[in-house]
């Protein structure tokens, strides 16, 4: 359990523990090769697919919060609104995706939201939760970035319609910097509900914390 510290903010404690696990869900080899060029398309169709069920499960989860909570900040129309852009990404560069059924990290990530939608859920863990899933998002993706930077000849694969994809698409949109205001904007919402709540130190939130690390490193496809 993490000693409370009255002066550092409940977003820094939480970062401060399971560092390895968050590195897992957010340098996973399948980000590396994104930022690389050499990412198959198997891998990121596989994904895509995995993410509409859980896109799909977020707009409930939206909505839930924005019953119990002013956010107005955010609006409920944003996961339909990706749904919508991976759809018209995919057809733009030819994906080829194929349908499949949510596999067992999708489901459970499901089952996670739908408890946190619950009327007698607590309020600070749905914002603990949409922080979380979001904050590793926008990191998994600017480390993405990152090695698209790093990569010497990205130039050979410009043609490639999965490398186009992520370099064109996918990485700026989830790099972008209204994306990572949103994300430090929803830490500041949690870190103040988690003060009214009296939150620090509490083990049910690190281990909501980690469970969400932990179905952020299953969800990536193996590379």
């Amino acid at each position: 359990m993490i000693e409370k510290n009255p002066s550092e903010s409940f977003t820094s404690s939480l970062l401060s523990i399971h560092k390895d696990l968050h590195a897992s869900a957010t340098q996973h080899p399948f980000l590396v090769e994104a930022g690389k060029g050499s990412l198959p398309a198997s891998a990121l169709c596989k994904w895509l697919v995995q993410d509409k069920y859980y896109q799909l499960a977020y707009v409930n989860f939206i909505g839930s919060l924005l019953a119990k909570l002013d956010l107005s900040f955010m609006r409920d129309s944003f996961a339909a609104e990706q749904i919508s852009f991976y759809e018209k990404t995919a057809d733009k560069y030819k994906l080829p995706l194929k349908e499949a059924p949510p596999n067992r990290t999708t489901e459970e990530y499901v089952q996670l939201f739908a408890a946190a939608s619950a009327k007698e859920a607590p309020l600070l863990k749905g914002l603990l939760i949409l922080w979380a899933t979001e904050h590793c998002y926008h990191h998994a993706w600017t480390f993405a970035s990152s090695e698209a930077k790093k990569a010497k000849d990205k130039s050979k694969n410009s043609a490639d319609g999965v490398t186009a994809a992520l370099h064109k698409e996918f990485i700026p949109n989830w790099t972008s910097e209204p994306f990572g205001d949103f994300v430090k904007h929803l830490a500041s919402v949690k870190d103040a509900w988690a003060t009214k709540s009296d939150a620090g130190g509490n083990s049910v939130y690190e281990d909501l914390w980690l469970r969400v690390l932990e179905l952020e490193a299953e969800f990536w496809p193996e590379v």
